[in-house]
C-alpha cells in the first residue's frame, strides 16, 4: 500500500522490485516525491501513524505476485482526511497572569 499527503498519488511500483514497508507515514521506501509505501501483507486492515492534523492523504493498494513482485495495474485507491483537535476555549481570563 502507497500513501501520500496533499496529491493523489501519480506513480505506481515497477514490476520486479522490492520496497520496504513501514506504517509510520514517511519511515517506508520513497517511491516517488512524498509517496511512501506504507503496509505490505495480507491483512485487511492497517494503522498509519504520524499524519499531520487537518490534511488529506491519499493510498493506493496493488495486488502483486510475490514471486517476481509482478504488480497488478490500476491499483484500488482512495483517500482520507485527518482532523485536528478541537479548539481551546478559555473558562477564565485572570489580567493578572500576563506579567504587563
Amino acid at each position: 500500500m502507497l500513501a501520500r499527503r496533499k496529491t493523489a498519488i501519480n506513480t505506481f511500483p515497477l514490476n520486479g522490485s522490492t520496497f520496504t514497508a513501514n506504517s509510520i507515514f514517511g519511515a517506508g521506501t520513497l517511491i516517488d516525491a512524498g509517496t511512501y509505501v506504507v503496509y505490505d501483507g495480507t491483512a485487511n486492515s492497517v494503522t498509519i501513524t504520524e499524519l499531520m492534523k487537518n490534511s488529506i492523504y491519499y493510498f493506493a493498494v496493488y495486488e502483486y505476485n510475490s514471486a517476481d513482485n509482478c504488480y497488478l495495474n490500476p491499483a484500488l485507491s482512495g483517500n482520507f482526511n485527518t482532523t485536528g483537535c478541537a479548539a481551546c476555549v478559555p473558562t477564565s481570563v485572570s489580567p493578572s497572569g500576563y506579567g504587563i
